[in-house]
C-alpha cells in the first residue's frame, strides 16, 4: 500500500522527468543538425575497378582546421552530402538516377572542422565504411627552400621521393631507405612554389 509520503516522493520523480525530457529531445536534435560548412568538387579520374575503398582518406590542418576528404562514389546518378553527430562527420552518397559502371574520386573541405573528428562514408549500399584522418604534421619530407617563381621551378627528388627542391638546384642524391612518413600522397602534400622557396605544404 503506497502512503502519502511515498506518493509525494513519486510524483515529483514524474515532475522533475517532465522537465528533463525536453532538454534531452533538443540536445539530441542539435547534435543531429549542426550546419556544416563545406564544400564538394566534381569527380576526378574514373576507374571501374569499383569501390577503392583504402583510398578512401581524410586530411586534417591544424593551423586552418581545414578537413579534406577524398571518398570514391559512383561517377553518376549520386549526390554526395555532409553531416555532423556530436564529433562524427557523415558522408554519405544518395542515389538520385541511374548508376553507371565506374567510380571516381570526390573530394570534400570541411571548414572549421573540429579537431576530434571521426569520419564515416555511407555510400548509396547503406554500408558505414570508417575514412582514416591523416596529419600533415606527421609527414617527414624534407624541403629545400630552393629558388623558384612558379611551381614548375619545383621538383621531387630522392632515391624515396622525399625531397622538394628547385631545379635550379643541384638534384638531392639521399640514400634509398623508405619511411611511410615519406609518401606525400598518403600525407596530401604537394612540392610547389611558396613565397619564391620550393617546400612541402
Amino acid at each position: 500500500m503506497v502512503n502519502h509520503q511515498n506518493l509525494s516522493k513519486i510524483m515529483i520523480v514524474f515532475v522533475i522527468s517532465l522537465a528533463i525530457l525536453p532538454t534531452l529531445r533538443y540536445i539530441h536534435v542539435h547534435h543531429a543538425t549542426e550546419t556544416v560548412n563545406y564544400t564538394i568538387n566534381s569527380c576526378g579520374k574514373t576507374s571501374t575497378r569499383g569501390y577503392e575503398i583504402g583510398s578512401n582518406l581524410a586530411y586534417f590542418d591544424a593551423k586552418t582546421q581545414v578537413l579534406t576528404i577524398k571518398v570514391w562514389k559512383n561517377c553518376c546518378g549520386t549526390n554526395l552530402s555532409v553531416t555532423k553527430n556530436e564529433t562524427t562527420y557523415i558522408i554519405k552518397e544518395t542515389q538520385v538516377g541511374t548508376l553507371c559502371r565506374c567510380v571516381c574520386p570526390s573530394k570534400i573541405k570541411i571548414f572549421k572542422a573540429d579537431p576530434n573528428m571521426k569520419i564515416v562514408f555511407v555510400p548509396f549500399s547503406n554500408k558505414e565504411i570508417p575514412i582514416e584522418v591523416i596529419d600533415k604534421r606527421n609527414f617527414c619530407g624534407i624541403s629545400t627552400n630552393g629558388p623558384c617563381e612558379t611551381n614548375d621551378d619545383c621538383m621531387i627528388s630522392g632515391c624515396s621521393g622525399q625531397v622538394c627542391q628547385s631545379v635550379k638546384e643541384q638534384r638531392i642524391i639521399t640514400t634509398c631507405e623508405w619511411k611511410e612518413c615519406y609518401d606525400h600522397k598518403k600525407y596530401g602534400v604537394s612540392c610547389k612554389c611558396v613565397d619564391g622557396k620550393c617546400k612541402w605544404i
